[in-house]
């Protein structure tokens, strides 16, 4: 058995992928706590939930990557992208407020905490394209991959945003609420990138200051 966690939750998973016990953080979620637990799991600590399940299930494997790369772990819903992403930027400047003499974890954290960012945003856009690419058939998924998230995004409808794209507006339309729900999650795909490019400024702004004379 093997235990998969992230900040969120932990399970215990056999070996035929069967959630055999699962531990959610149910505490208030702030952008303190989480902040602290992000630094607990990039230093290499269990979650408090993990833990929990590692003395419930002591054969059980603690795999800090497992989550990752587990299909059927739960995706991130608004508010925890949204939460995740203002805890990771948080993060990051602490990193560098906390160690300000300490170039190699300054940029250690910063890089931590962009990767975090940046596995969330890649997972997030790719679903946002996927989504997309049902209804405009003749978008190229790869060529205008970067562009998809903005472009529906910012549309008022997925006709508007097939012209936004150049392409023919689809023969099939989403729902109401299907719709509202595909626009919010563009919405969330641009502003998980306008958070991760955040985190690459105080990076270079660090490099910059250390080398100059």
């Amino acid at each position: 058995m093997r235990i998969h966690y992230d900040w969120r939750l932990a399970r215990v998973i056999d070996s035929e992928a069967a959630v055999v016990d699962e531990i959610a953080w149910s505490s208030k979620r702030s952008l303190g706590a989480l902040a602290d637990r992000l630094h607990d799991l990039q230093s290499g600590r269990m979650s408090p939930e993990a833990r929990a399940l590692s003395e419930r299930f002591p054969e059980a494997v603690a795999d800090a990557m497992g989550a990752m790369s587990d299909p059927d772990w739960p995706e991130l819903d608004e508010d925890e992208q949204k939460l995740l992403s203002e805890a990771s930027t948080r993060l990051a400047k602490r990193g560098v407020a906390d160690a300000a003499g300490d170039f190699d974890r300054r940029l250690d954290m910063l890089s931590s905490a962009t990767t975090e960012l940046r596995a969330s945003w890649t997972t997030n856009e790719a679903r946002c394209v996927e989504w997309a690419g049902l209804f405009l058939a003749e978008v190229d998924l790869d060529g205008q991959r970067r562009a998809i998230p903005a472009a529906v995004a910012g549309a008022d409808s997925m006709d508007s945003a097939a012209t936004a794209l150049g392409v023919s507006a689809p023969k099939h339309q989403p729902g109401e609420t299907e719709w509202i729900a595909l626009n919010a999650h563009a919405s969330g795909v641009v502003a998980l990138g306008e958070r991760l490019r955040s985190t690459r400024r105080p990076r270079a702004n660090s490099l910059d200051s250390t080398c100059r004379p």
